[in-house]
């Protein structure tokens, strides 16, 4: 049986400090329903709360009460799968960078319309070398040198930043000891002065 608990005497902020700490899952699913959503993102925030509870907070109309249950340790993957769907930015970025989003959702992400989502993927060392392949191809040049810099690039994903039109990316790319000689040969074609110039001065470039 659900025994309620009076929180009408209890400020708002004084309810949040409550969210944010209490154990007591009664307070927790009583102050997921609050119409302040600073309270509902305390709960999502609280390391205490229930799966089931940040589950249908995960549905949440208020962006930063979705961005604090993808934040969550407690967060299932499952949720954090779905997240995935999200167009928020804020939301994609915390996914990006959490430890504990499940590698079927990079994909997914590494289609965000937010270039910074992008990028946060193609940092992430967790990151397989078949995403970094189609984030290869992105059109802003921060993600792309992100992609660069992944320990997890291969020969495939250099190939194809080494044909993208970002001078910075293909410089990089030229400069790399771990760029094949074959690469680098088709590199030494480009029409960039500075990538034939890196290209030059890689030591694995033919004679």
């Amino acid at each position: 049986m659900r025994i309620a608990i009076d929180f009408s005497e209890i400020s708002n902020l004084g309810q949040i400090e409550i969210a944010k700490t209490t154990s007591n899952i009664e307070a927790l699913k009583q102050l997921s329903e609050s119409q302040d959503y600073k309270i509902r993102v305390a709960v999502a925030s609280n390391k205490h709360t229930p799966k089931k509870i940040l589950a249908q907070l995960a549905q949440d109309v208020d962006t930063a009460v979705v961005t604090a249950v993808a934040e969550n340790p407690n967060t299932s993957k499952t949720v954090l799968m779905a997240l995935s769907k999200s167009y928020s930015s804020s939301v994609g970025i915390v996914l990006a960078n959490n430890p504990r989003t499940p590698i079927d959702a990079f994909p997914r992400l590494s289609k965000h319309p937010d270039p910074e989502v992008r990028e946060a993927i193609a940092k992430n060392p967790r990151t397989p070398a078949s995403v970094l392949s189609k984030l290869a191809n992105d059109g802003v040049e921060r993600v792309a040198l992100a992609v660069a810099n992944n320990p997890n690039a291969n020969e495939a994903v250099f190939e194809k930043l080494a044909f993208c039109k970002h001078t910075k990316v293909k410089c990089l790319i030229a400069e790399n000891p771990n760029t094949s000689a074959e690469i680098l040969t088709k590199m030494a074609k480009d029409q960039s002065r500075a990538v034939k110039t890196s290209v030059a001065e890689n030591p694995n470039t033919p004679a």
